[in-house]
């Protein structure tokens, strides 16, 4: 028995508030209806769906019109945005641009549709183009590349080109591009006008990373916000241990107060820039000397913003003066050596020709005896400054010749003496200005010694005590007669001890006389700073 079909519910699809919509407004607008029956209802029912239609294809045309609005108001916008947007399909093509970006290729919309992107890329570019757009396709992702574009007159703009993959994958197509394909979104913006500005910026990186000259930049807080390879390479720091450290943690400790203080006149506004010789301590201690240039930047409110500092290695350069300055130290101590020497050796042939000629008659005039002594003591000085590099003279080696030679004119002995010989070697020196003049000083007061005392008497003893600070000379004789003279007045001096008295430097040297308890005549002769020096004293 074959199944009865009923037929489907034609009214299971039909919106129930648009019906009841359609039940009003049939019951506002009454009809004549015939006698109640099924064929009355069914004309009902026809009516009311005709309402429905009616209402269905009012609300169809609205949206119509919404829709044709907003595709106009997209359409607009599109083409009047101050970025261009142009859409490219899998080859490359433009298959979608706006009027902004059409204006920026100089031609019209419809003559760029279906045409390479690529054929407005320079040449020099075309490999970065290709690679750029294979890159979008194959990581499926946005990224962004700047080229030089020209348009069709022939004018090149810098362009930035920021791209987005765009349906991968989908089976749909869109703006000129396949079910399928895979379109790529771009934004176009003219950069021209950034690009002098972009390319000051690399080419002040390129200077700064490449240059061979170190390039510190520092805040007003002396730290360092940037430095160049050169310059870490020069002060064996990383640039991560550099930036933050202050300029005065890697300068000399003698070169800081000069540096700072002229930093501090470019705070002060005293000076755009200044220019020092310095030194850098590098991480492993070596000091490496630099040609220092440095200048003040400002900020918009003309305050200083921070400072740029080139600075030059001219450890080399400074390493070579040095050289030539000992090798010219060198060459002069020799010369001045070999000229002491030779009037050393001069001075005593002229004193021993004296002697030789006239010694018959020295003893008739003490005052040659006395002229060739001060010869004798100035050629002392000379020998001993032949062999000394800075010219002062051993007070030790020069009391001992001096005493020798007064010995060998006068006949007579001469004793000295070294006290604390063994504890002290005698390093004290006379300074160069003062070695002749205490060289016929200390002659005098020995010969005066030997003079005044009785031919048969003991020999007189000159001794010399060093302590830290200075030394002492001691004469001891016996005089023939008791003296009468002072020597801070200058009363009852004879011609050798006015000599002596005008010889006498004005600071580092105290003469005294005085008979001591056995009635010898003791002369004390106190020599200190400045015409004494130490070891570590300057010459």
């Amino acid at each position: 028995m074959a199944r009865q079909m009923n037929p489907p519910d034609e009214n299971s699809n039909r919106d129930p508030q648009l019906r009841a919509v359609a039940e009003r407004q049939l019951a506002d607008n009454p009809q004549e209806m015939p006698p109640a029956s099924s064929a009355e209802e069914m004309l009902h029912e026809l009516q009311v769906q005709q309402i429905e239609l009616e209402m269905q294809n009012e609300t169809l045309r609205r949206s119509q019109i919404e829709l044709a609005a907003s595709r106009d108001r997209y359409a607009e916008l599109y083409d009047c945005l101050p970025i261009g947007y142009l859409t490219l399909d899998s080859h490359g093509m433009i298959a979608e641009i706006n009027l902004t970006c059409a204006a920026m290729l100089g031609l019209e919309r419809k003559r760029l549709l279906r045409r390479r992107l690529a054929s407005f890329v320079i040449p020099s570019d075309h490999d970065i183009w290709t690679q750029h757009f294979l890159n979008i396709k194959k990581r499926n992702e946005g990224d962004s590349v700047e080229l030089s574009l020209r348009r069709s007159n022939g004018l090149v703009f810098q362009a930035r080109l920021d791209c987005v993959p765009e349906f991968a994958g989908q089976h749909a197509g869109s703006a000129g591009v396949g079910a399928g394909d895979t379109a790529i979104r771009v934004a176009m913006s003219d950069i021209s006008e950034k690009a002098p500005e972009k390319q000051s910026n690399q080419n002040f990186r390129a200077i700064f990373e490449r240059s061979p000259i170190g390039i510190g930049i520092a805040g007003t807080d002396r730290r360092y916000r940037m430095v160049n390879p050169a310059m870490c390479r020069m002060l064996g720091y990383s640039e991560t241990e550099l930036l933050g450290m202050k300029f005065t943690d890697v300068t000399h400790p003698d070169d800081v107060r000069l540096n700072v203080w002229n930093v501090e006149g470019l705070d002060a506004g005293e000076a755009s820039h200044f220019a020092m010789e310095k030194r850098y301590i590098r991480k492993d201690g070596e000091i490496v000397w630099v040609s220092l240039n440095v200048v003040a930047v400002k900020g918009d409110n003309g305050r200083e913003s921070y400072t740029v500092g080139l600075a030059e290695d001219i450890t080399a350069r400074k390493q070579a003066e040095e050289q030539r300055l000992t090798d010219a130290r060198e060459q002069r101590d020799t010369l001045v050596r070999e000229v002491h020497h030779r009037i050393k050796n001069n001075l005593q042939s002229v004193a021993g020709l004296l002697q030789r000629e006239l010694g018959q008659f020295l003893e008739l005039d003490p005052r040659l005896e006395a002229a060739i002594s001060q010869v004798n003591a100035i050629a002392v000085v000379h020998g001993l400054q032949s062999v000394s590099p800075d010219e002062a003279i051993n007070l030790c080696e020069s009391i001992k010749s001096i005493c020798a030679s007064v010995a060998n004119l006068s006949q007579r002995p001469v004793l000295f003496r070294l006290e604390n010989e063994q504890a002290a070697p005698c390093p004290v020196r006379v300074a160069t200005n003062e070695a002749v003049s205490m060289a016929l000083v200390i002659n005098e007061l020995v010969l005066n010694a030997v003079k005044h005392s009785p031919p048969d008497g003991a020999a007189p003893i000159v001794s010399l005590g060093v302590s830290g600070k200075g030394a002492q000379l001691r004469i001891r004789n016996a005089p023939a007669k008791t003296p009468a003279f002072n020597i801070d007045t200058g009363k009852g001096l004879g011609t050798g001890l006015r000599l002596v008295r005008s010889l006498l430097p004005g600071a580092g040297a105290q003469l005294t006389y005085h008979l001591d308890d056995e009635n010898l005549l003791l002369t004390r002769l106190n020599l200190t700073a400045p015409l004494l020096m130490t070891p570590d004293s300057p010459p």
